[in-house]
């Protein structure tokens, strides 16, 4: 199956019914990181696509700040899945942060520690947690399932960003991609990438779809 036969199946029904789900999960996760951080926490309209893995590149290198930058940027990857159903919803985020975010993130967690690459890590790790579980428990919420996460982990620290993807290790061609900008008046800057392959995404759609079902039927 290609991208292009995949990106069939995510009819305009389904686009929209994921876009107003998804909606909600990412201003539930801003919400959660401004009280985290004790700051106004804006957010971009999520944009959902299907890409290739060299897309995907692209995304991570030029969009962390939403431009072309050669700036460095430090990754965080977590997954995410339906323990009790091996077909079911599975991917993994990966949040994006600007070079110097740490260092705001310490002033406003009023972190009193000297800044090293070792706190910069813990920083990060800590406000990926936060962001995306409570995102992807909104998005869970919303279809009915429960999901389990693994322990985030470091996919890059001060780096460019087309150096962030290993191609050797990445298994699949094509994946929707879920992709929204945090930032914040200080200087702190976040993309979240949400990731889903095959099989996870006939699950996904099968739940959407039966979320419509529902929501069409509430106003019958």
């Amino acid at each position: 199956m290609t991208i292009k036969d995949i990106s069939l199946n995510l009819t305009e029904d389904r686009r929209d019914t994921l876009q107003e789900l998804i909606n909600v999960a990412m201003g539930q996760a801003g919400a959660s990181l401004a009280s985290h951080m004790e700051t106004f926490i804006d957010l971009s309209v999520p944009v959902i696509s299907m890409v290739n893995r060299d897309q995907l590149a692209a995304d991570m290198s030029e969009e962390a700040t939403l431009e072309p930058s050669q700036e460095l940027v430090s990754a965080i990857r977590q997954g995410f899945y339906e323990g009790s159903n091996p077909k079911g919803i599975r991917g993994e985020a990966i949040a994006v942060f600007g070079e110097r975010c740490y260092l705001r993130l310490a002033e406003l967690l009023h972190v009193d520690t000297v800044p090293s690459p070792q706190l910069e890590r813990e920083l990060l790790l800590e406000a990926t947690n936060t962001l995306t579980s409570s995102c992807m428990n909104g998005i869970a919420d919303q279809l009915e399932v429960e999901l389990d996460y693994s322990a985030p982990s470091m996919l890059g620290q001060q780096v460019y960003g087309y150096n962030l993807l290993d191609f050797d290790k990445i298994e699949w061609d094509f994946c929707l991609r879920i992709q929204v900008h945090y930032s914040e008046s200080g200087g702190f800057m976040c993309n979240l990438f949400l990731l889903l392959t095959n099989p996870a995404l006939a699950q996904l759609f099968t739940l959407t779809d039966k979320l419509l079902e529902d929501l069409e039927g509430d106003f019958q």
